[in-house]
């Protein structure tokens, strides 16, 4: 309907609209007002209420025991996992520079110190943390408790996998195939030795030290006063890391796809679905990563895998609870488990 009135001062006139032209539908024929809840259901929107809806509700039912047990987010990546023997304490490498205290319980993650080096590894043992840096070649003592560097010391660069033995911290050169032993008190060399086969991995079990010769193919056990060869063992292609579960050493064969013991008894073997898995032990217990699970072994013998979503970690760890621990480059630490021994 137009108006025949003239406008008001100051306001356009309203355009002209012609009237909508009426429509005649046939009997039956005539839309039908729906109410939302039944849109839902119609043919045409079914599919899409399925798949955003519907389907991702029965996942999330069914796939409950898929998330975490716990979670806590970091503003840096989790680089890497180390827990102290003794009390328990969970730490967290952040950003391969500052280190962490994790505690689930209290959902809190408390910084507690910060390397001038960059982090590759750390052990802890008390309040103390000891680490190595790949790149720069330092191992370095930092006070867990005060966040003071105690002390830092130069080795080749390239040099890895620091355990304690006996009063002091060892480390392995592959550039220089050299094993290497610091005092724990102020970091000076005690002993050093070069071995043949490029020493790669090193851990520590009842008062002897076993090495990885990856040019070799073997294990060498040394005495860890001295560094002197005690023994070796032939071991598949492409050792490079070793792991110490309760009386059992693991050793890692990247070439052959597999992680092998060497110990009393039987000698168990997993075959890798990923070709460069995290691996962790603890207390007894082993973890291994595979491409969506992660494999644990008890102290009993009792194999569990529990899912990894999502599988691109950067870090893991495994607690004597049977819990697995993992970080990822997003900040994320996840508790997984624990699974019954």
């Amino acid at each position: 309907m137009t108006s025949d009135r003239a406008p008001e001062p100051g306001l356009a006139p309203l355009p002209k609209r012609r009237a909508p032209k009426p429509v005649v539908f046939d009997k039956g024929k005539a839309p039908v007002y729906k109410p939302w809840s039944r849109r839902m259901l119609s043919w045409r929107v079914l599919p899409w209420t399925l798949s955003v809806i519907i389907i991702p509700a029965v996942g999330k039912l069914a796939f409950a025991n898929d998330f975490p047990e716990a979670s806590l987010q970091a503003k840096y990546n989790a680089t890497y996992l180390a827990r102290d023997s003794g009390s328990g304490t969970l730490y967290a490498v952040l950003g391969n520079y500052a280190i962490a205290k994790v505690n689930f319980g209290a959902q809190t993650l408390q910084e507690v110190a910060e390397s001038k080096d960059y982090v590759n590894s750390l052990i802890v043992s008390g309040q103390d943390g000891y680490y190595a840096s790949l790149g720069t070649g330092r191992v370095g003592r930092i006070d867990l408790a005060t966040g003071r560097t105690l002390w830092d010391r130069a080795v080749p660069i390239g040099s890895r996998s620091p355990v304690l033995a006996d009063g002091r911290v060892a480390v392995v050169s592959p550039g220089t195939g050299e094993v290497i032993e610091l005092s724990t008190a102020d970091g000076h060399v005690i002993t050093r030795r070069a071995l043949a086969g490029t020493p790669f991995g090193i851990t520590a079990l009842s008062q002897k030290l076993y090495v990885v010769l990856a040019g070799a193919g073997q294990v060498a056990e040394l005495d860890p006063r001295t560094l002197a060869t005690v023994a070796t063992v032939k071991v598949p292609a492409g050792p490079r890391q070793i792991f110490t579960q309760g009386s059992r050493v693991w050793v890692l064969c990247l070439l052959a796809h597999e992680l092998v013991s060497l110990g009393p008894g039987q000698q168990p073997r997993f075959t890798l679905s990923d070709q460069g898995p995290y691996v962790s032990a603890s207390g007894g217990w082993l973890a291994i990563q595979g491409q969506e699970w992660v494999t644990i072994l008890s102290p009993a013998g009792i194999i569990t895998r529990v899912p990894l979503t999502p599988p691109d970690i950067s870090s893991m760890e495994v607690q004597p609870d049977g819990s697995v621990i993992v970080g990822y480059d997003s900040g994320e630490i996840d508790k997984l488990g624990p699974v019954k021994s």
